[in-house]
């Protein structure tokens, strides 16, 4: 493996979409990619596909397949030596959400609890990897897209770097913009995240909960954002079309940490924050950008309130993740000690509370759902 610019680490849809993205863009120099996963002949595939795209339209990137090992913390830092990534784009998760829209009793389990019950899957492997690079000294810019609205929150929790997010609030956010047939960075702000407002604008508007995020649009809050984009709608829980949006909002993010060009849009889990915000990145270094008229505290209580609200609360002094509601009562409704929570005071735990999910999981997996 040789060193590369960037690292896409994963192999599913998001990463397949950021990947093409990312090779058929260019930024006035050839960028060295490399697409990271356990499955060779994936990863070979995926790069052949992108040099070939990179290739039709004359853009100068070149994309290489490299192998991670998850499971091997020594074969993980190994990577990341020989990589020597400046920039990882991390989409690999345990858990795929388009597999929950298969019937079992496992997909029921998350429908009954919410998205958020799969957080240890979401956050392991990004916590792994963030250890990795740690050990291995490369100081590369990591860029979580597995859940990084809850995800960094628990990494930071652990005493891990925290990595930026994307996604989720930028899914939304660019397609208003693109609503109001606008390329103007910054014209539309939102602090918004997966669950309720991706979510709902998955929904047919008759069945939506319309919770509004907050939004600015020319730096004028929006009060009614989810009647005024009422024909906004995203792909089903079973499509994962909908990554051919998030794949791409990655792109000039990390383009601003591997050329010093200024980005102006959003991220998910901005130093360890909960939910979505506008964003800066200014010579690598990334600011909140919110509108007048709405201080930091008042964008992170808004934002942690849907923690209540999904059902998933990390008590960030105690460093534990605690259930609540609906969350809560499918777990112990199915008599599930994972329903009193977990710590993730450490990576260990984390691996713990991923050994306890799995083992619901493979009980739940093989059986129809109710």
């Amino acid at each position: 493996m040789n060193p590369c610019d960037l690292l896409l680490a994963g192999t599913g849809s998001l990463a397949e979409a950021a990947l093409f993205s990312f090779a058929t863009t260019g930024v006035g120099r050839p960028l060295r990619i490399s697409i990271g996963g356990r499955n060779a002949e994936r990863c070979r595939w995926l790069a052949l596909a992108a040099n070939a795209r990179a290739a039709a339209l004359s853009v100068p990137n070149f994309v290489e397949p490299a192998i991670l090992d998850w499971s091997s913390p020594e074969a993980l830092e190994g990577a990341m030596r020989q990589l020597q990534p400046k920039v990882v784009v991390q989409t690999a998760s345990m858990q795929s959400p388009w597999a929950l829209a298969e019937s079992s009793a496992w997909s029921q389990l998350i429908r009954d609890g919410g998205y958020g019950l799969a957080t240890p899957f979401h956050t392991i492997l990004t916590a792994r990897l963030v250890r990795a690079i740690e050990r291995a000294g490369t100081g590369s810019v990591v860029i979580n897209g597995a859940y990084p609205d809850l995800a960094n929150s628990i990494i930071k929790a652990m005493g891990l770097t925290v990595p930026l997010g994307f996604g989720n609030v930028d899914i939304v956010a660019t397609s208003a913009a693109a609503m109001l047939g606008s390329r103007e960075p910054g014209k539309v702000r939102m602090l918004a995240q997966w669950e309720p407002h991706v979510a709902d604008f998955r929904e047919p508007p008759e069945k939506r909960r319309n919770i509004n995020p907050k939004a600015w649009i020319d730096g004028e809050e929006v009060a009614d954002f989810m009647a005024r984009f009422r024909d906004l709608k995203f792909p089903p829980a079973s499509d994962d079309s909908l990554n051919q949006i998030t794949g791409t909002t990655v792109v000039p993010m990390a383009h601003a940490f591997l050329t010093g060009q200024t980005y102006v849009g959003h991220a998910a889990g901005p130093f360890g924050l909960p939910g979505g915000y506008p964003v800066r990145i200014d010579n690598g270094e990334v600011s909140l950008n919110l509108p007048d008229g709405i201080s930091r505290e008042d964008a992170i209580a808004f934002n942690k309130g849907f923690e209540q609200m999904e059902g998933i609360v990390l008590d960030e002094a105690a460093r534990r993740v605690t259930l609540t509601g609906h969350a809560h009562e499918a777990m112990a409704s199915r008599k599930f000690d994972l329903a009193e929570g977990y710590p993730v005071a450490s990576l260990e735990d984390l691996e713990i509370a991923c050994t306890r999910l799995d083992a619901i999981r493979g009980e739940l997996i093989g059986k129809p759902a109710s």
